[in-house]
């Protein structure tokens, strides 16, 4: 009998994005408690496009007494050609993945965000996609016997989405501060809750999730 599963699905607040501090992951802790084996569909800089692209191709492999984990980035990352594009809040000034795209490419989409990307348009689409995200797919995998974890991961959007889930960035942030820790430090680690060089929260963010 094969063992249940833990899905990963989102940005680098779920996705170990470096080799060398994979051991750290977070994730790892989670699956090794839960026995389960991990599935990574998330990956570093995803736009929530990508995220429910993932979710919506994999739905269905899902299984009973399987885990998900879900982290909802920022509107701030755009989708072209099965790849995501970060920029900095509506300008163009750091459009950034150059691992999927040529610089020839990149200047392109530079002009787009300056002359056609209007943001407020952007935002309706956005709340759509993490609604149908909260409201559709994840009562269907509830109700089909799957443990789902959800959270925003860099800052919580102020469009008509639950406005409960906590943001991963500031509980790093707040949990930094009582224990001394420099929250910049840990935070720019390839996955955001630290190693122990810098302060490690790894353990800590994950016993929030199996505890």
């Amino acid at each position: 009998m094969s063992k249940n599963k833990c899905w990963f699905f989102g940005d680098s607040f779920c996705h170990p994005c470096d080799r060398e501090y994979n051991k750290y992951w977070w994730g790892n802790y989670v699956t090794s408690v839960l026995g389960q084996e991990r599935v990574l569909k998330s990956v570093g800089g995803a736009s929530i496009q990508h995220t429910i692209h993932r979710l919506h191709e994999n739905l269905d492999n899902i299984q009973p007494g399987d885990t998900v984990f879900i982290s909802y980035t920022a509107p701030h990352r755009a989708y072209f050609n099965g790849r995501s594009v970060t920029f900095d809040r509506g300008f163009a000034d750091n459009v950034v993945n150059s691992t999927y795209f040529t610089d020839e490419e990149l200047t392109v989409m530079k002009h787009y965000f300056l002359k056609l990307y209007h943001l407020e348009d952007y935002l309706k689409l956005f709340t759509w996609i993490v609604q149908n995200i909260q409201q559709i797919m994840i009562p269907k995998l509830i109700q089909r016997g799957v443990t789902v974890h959800h959270f925003y991961s860099i800052e919580k959007p102020d469009v008509d989405v639950d406005q409960s889930l906590i943001v991963a960035k500031e509980w790093v942030e707040n949990l930094a501060k009582e224990k001394g820790f420099v929250a910049e430090d840990i935070l720019k680690t390839p996955h955001h809750f630290g190693y122990p060089d810098v302060g490690d929260l790894n353990k800590e963010w994950s016993d929030i999730w199996v505890n």
